[in-house]
């Protein structure tokens, strides 16, 4: 539309040239001197001249259309994907906007070159609308139309290894693995949730005596959004012990014959298990490469010109905007050192477990000081062990850092096991179980990293 309008305003002024010359070019030698020219000639170069003025302008200031086809996801894992069609012609940027509901505030998030941006900062299952304006120059286009969005988020693990012990008088106790990235327990009696802990313990002491309950527990994350139901634990209430009558004298004779069969009968032994878990994670070595831009521009509010107040003699600013800062990302790189080992010890015998309680702080102490004895040596040597096998390409086989790794193994479980070993209640074979509950392994994990220039 514009292309025709310019060709048709220099038609315009063409054809009033040559009136002209025709009319009064020998008289006036189509000078145009304003004394000379009759007012038709006047009011046609003025229309014309109008017009290509007009058209010049409309050709500077065209209407800017809104982007369509606007799409928000709502199945991506604490993100929001938004795609929409790009504009035909000339544009230098689109501005994404964001409202809590479809008639909320907008405000503005960042600014992309391309037709695609991810929201990295929702709160998960809450619905978000989302619009955008294409924009060149200083000119923007009104706002898209409204798409809405949702992020999901991540499942937590169930906990697993969940009882619930019944053989302690006036209370049930429950116990469980602990879950990673986890703010607190829920816990529930009967099918409804009975109540929260922030550990992975818990005592109900209200309870009636020769009553069955139904136990589960599911992990919380910091949004109140819960995991799965744990497997069901069943406890029974126990009534305490009734008083025994003291042995009459005139039964002497028989309890003389009972206690030596009874000393005789060896006590088997209580069964101990060991929960496993990372106890310890290092980052060896790491480096970061592929330091490339996003294609996202986030915008700050900034000062741009500061006078100076002569009655306060303090900056003052005259001037503020919005200062453009282009987005950029690079892939950083860690060998991750993880040792897994011991956290909870588990037994159904109640003398036993009162004395594991016991000792628990003690022996998690003593273990905590073999894992960081000589740690910075042995750190330096496995840090030399990876730079060695990442120089060769691991053609050996990685062979030296696992020989580091296996050295670093011996030494934790050799050292954790002395913590243990003289406790009575722990025979040969449940240290044994104990000593191969550790483990030491090497990862390579990588990460994008954002941060605005």
């Amino acid at each position: 539309m514009k292309t025709k309008l310019l060709i048709f305003a220099f038609f315009c002024n063409g054809f009033a040239f040559f009136k002209c010359f025709f009319r009064y070019g020998i008289k006036l030698h189509c000078n145009f001197m304003w004394r000379t020219i009759r007012l038709n000639q006047l009011t046609t170069f003025g229309l014309c001249g109008l017009l290509l003025f007009s058209t010049l302008t409309y050709s500077e200031t065209a209407t800017v259309r809104p982007p369509v086809k606007l799409t928000a996801s709502k199945n991506l894992i604490n993100s929001i994907k938004l795609t929409w069609q790009a504009n035909k012609g000339t544009i230098d940027f689109y501005t994404v906007f964001r409202a809590d509901s479809v008639s909320g505030a907008k405000k503005m998030l960042a600014s992309t070159t391309v037709p695609t941006f991810t929201d990295l900062s929702p709160k998960p299952n809450k619905n978000y609308s989302y619009t955008i304006k294409a924009c060149l120059g200083k000119q923007c286009s009104a706002f898209s139309s409204i798409s809405n969005g949702q992020a999901k988020a991540k499942a937590l693990g169930v906990p697993a290894n969940f009882t619930a012990s019944n053989q302690i008088e006036a209370l049930i106790h429950l116990e469980w693995d602990i879950v990673l990235k986890t703010t607190n327990y829920q816990i529930l009696r009967d099918g409804k949730v009975y109540a929260t802990t922030e550990n992975n313990t818990f005592s109900d002491t209200k309870i009636k005596n020769g009553q069955t309950y139904q136990y589960a527990v599911k992990a919380c994350d910091p949004f109140a959004i819960c995991s799965k139901n744990s497997k069901i634990g069943l406890g029974l209430a126990l009534a305490p012990a009734s008083p025994v009558d003291p042995v009459k004298k005139d039964d002497d004779d028989i309890l003389d014959m009972i206690v030596p069969v009874l000393t005789a009968i060896k006590k088997p032994e209580p069964t101990i298990t060991f929960t496993t878990a990372p106890i310890s994670q290092r980052c060896a070595i790491s480096w970061d490469d592929s330091h490339q831009p996003t294609g996202i521009i986030h915008y700050t509010d900034q000062c741009i010109t500061k006078v100076t107040n002569p009655f306060t003699n303090k900056d003052e600013c005259i001037l503020s905007g919005k200062v453009p800062h282009p987005e950029w990302k690079r892939l950083h790189h860690c060998y991750n050192v993880e040792t897994k080992g011991p956290t909870g010890i588990n037994t159904a015998d109640a003398a036993t477990k009162v004395i594991i309680d016991g000792i628990k702080s003690e022996m998690n102490s003593c273990i905590n000081n073999v894992m960081n004895e000589g740690k910075t040596l042995r750190l330096l040597g496995l840090v030399s062990a990876i730079a060695v096998d990442l120089y060769s390409l691991c053609v050996t086989g990685c062979a030296a850092t696992i020989g580091v790794v296996s050295e670093y193994t011996t030494h934790v479980v050799n050292g954790s096991v002395s913590c243990v070993e003289k406790i009575p209640e722990f025979s040969e074979s449940v240290v044994k179980d104990f000593a191969n509950s550790f483990s030491v392994k090497v990862n390579k994990e990588s990460e994008w990293i954002y941060w605005d220039m």
